[in-house]
């Protein structure tokens, strides 16, 4: 059946393929490759080192499905920090061919499908983070796994698909916390696509909710639990000085007047893009999608993450459904038209929308930060066997405990009076962190250091306008 389903013409089969290459080769070789989040990538690199030598994953209590993937390809390729961020831009090019079958599996229409794959095949906001460890990108792909097999199930109507879906999901939701509103996200669905039900399908209904209450439950305890104990507290908000708390009502109402708007920023998407997928509303699918972006709109713009400075990477999932909506929404203008002028509308349409994200792509992908961020991540692998015997003292000392087994404490552990650095090797690493206009909290730490002890350098590395220093480090 899945078969007989998935019978496309072997020309948009060719398109495809040269999409994915051409979105695969870009991502591993021209992209930067660098920790964006920095800290939350490195805990993630050693979560997964850990599961991978010593079976156990420590004081981690975030989500355990990207450490667990890192984990495996690090039994696979070795353990280094370039590992995880080659196999996020591998499953980002992935994720452009999935998007293709998805959009096939809604609409049934091979061009609607490719118009998806195209648009999104350079969104600037997915080419950055596909050069990255951070979450974001591997749970995109399989949110468009999940949403793919969900679809598939609606049409086929079989058991087995309805169980292979909720698998995934579940799967899915141990990547990242908001996707667990996949699961009331896929019994809507089936309600929206037919309300018809029969009995045999109902019972295998309560069955597979049954299935995924016990996959899921745990794990939702177990980060529910901790975000509560760590982020369920009241807390200054550094923009207007007030005092709020993690999930409320009144983040919600808050963070979507603030940054509800930047969704559809031009520096993140093309106008051309919302407002052909308005055009594409009209369908079931339409009903589907204003469900998904309810969910998740809840979920994200209800907390105080969204005071985080970088933003653009939750956007990602909201600009899935848009993007698929915007190819319907161009299918459905051109109808318009007639003879020739059909295909020269939609011709333009795509032509113009790639021309205008493309003057987008440098500002995003090619921050002011790249040097910083990437010569941080270069450093990890290079210093591992030069500075072994030292201690080091760096803002993130996770960074160099997440890939290899150099010694490292907190920039904190230098001002501490009783710290006695004469009889041993101690290594202060200036970097990112110690810059004024980056890192305020760190600032002030570092000149600190620079006052209490006698530091030399010890080495020292560049990387296009960056360079960070191992200063040596003797008392007075």
């Amino acid at each position: 059946d899945i078969r007989k389903f998935f019978r496309i013409n072997r020309k948009y089969q060719v398109f495809l393929w040269i999409i994915f290459l051409i979105s695969l080769l870009v991502r591993l070789f021209v992209i930067p490759k660098a920790h964006l989040m920095l800290n939350d990538e490195f805990m993630y690199m050693k979560t997964g080192k850990d599961l991978l030598i010593q079976n156990d994953i420590g004081n981690y209590r975030k989500s355990l499905g990207w450490p667990f993937l890192i984990s495996f390809s690090f039994k696979l390729f070795g353990v280094n920090n370039y590992v995880p961020i080659y196999i996020s831009a591998i499953l980002g090019a992935s994720t452009i061919v999935l998007i293709f079958f998805m959009t096939y599996t809604i609409f049934r229409d091979e061009k609607i499908s490719l118009y998806s794959t195209l648009i999104f095949s350079v969104l600037p906001i997915h080419l950055k983070w596909s050069g990255s460890a951070e979450t974001n990108v591997t749970s995109l792909f399989f949110i468009v796994f999940s949403i793919t097999l969900m679809f598939l199930y609606y049409r086929l109507k079989r058991s087995r698909l309805m169980y292979l879906s909720l698998a995934v999901i579940s799967f899915t939701c141990v990547i990242r916390p908001e996707n667990y509103v996949l699961i009331p996200l896929f019994f809507i669905g089936r309600f929206i696509f037919s309300r018809k039900i029969s009995k045999k399908e109902l019972k295998h209904l309560l069955i597979g909710c049954l299935f995924v209450f016990l996959i899921v439950t745990p794990h939702f305890l177990r980060i529910a639990g901790w975000y509560s104990e760590h982020y369920d507290q009241t807390r200054e908000d550094d923009y207007n000085n007030k005092l709020r708390k993690n999930w409320s009502l009144e983040n919600l109402v808050e963070n979507t007047k603030r940054y509800g708007h930047e969704i559809i920023k031009w520096d993140y998407l093309v106008y051309l893009i919302p407002l052909f997928a308005i055009f594409g509303l009209w369908s079931r699918f339409g009903a589907f999608s204003l469900t998904y972006v309810v969910f998740f709109w809840l979920f994200h713009f209800g907390t105080w993450h969204n005071e985080l400075w970088i933003r653009d990477r939750m956007f990602m999932m909201f600009y899935l459904v848009i993007i698929v909506l915007a190819a319907k929404g161009i299918k459905e203008l051109s109808t318009l038209f007639k003879g020739k002028y059909k295909q020269l509308f939609k011709l333009c349409s795509l032509v113009l929308i790639l021309i205008l994200t493309s003057f987008q792509i440098k500002g995003i992908v090619y921050g002011e930060a790249v040097d910083y961020v990437s010569l941080e991540t270069q450093i990890i692998e290079k210093v591992e066997k030069e500075l072994q015997g030292c201690t080091i003292a760096a803002a993130f000392p996770i960074a160099f405990e997440s890939t290899t087994n150099l010694t490292a404490v907190g920039l904190e552990k230098l001002i501490d009076p009783k710290i006695n650095t004469s009889n041993s090797c101690w290594l202060f690493f200036e970097d990112f962190y110690c810059i004024k206009d980056w890192s305020p909290e760190y600032y002030p730490i570092c000149n600190e250091i620079k006052e209490i002890h006698n530091l030399s350098i010890y080495k020292n590395y560049s990387y296009g306008s960056a360079t960070y220093y191992f200063h040596k480090v003797s008392s007075p």
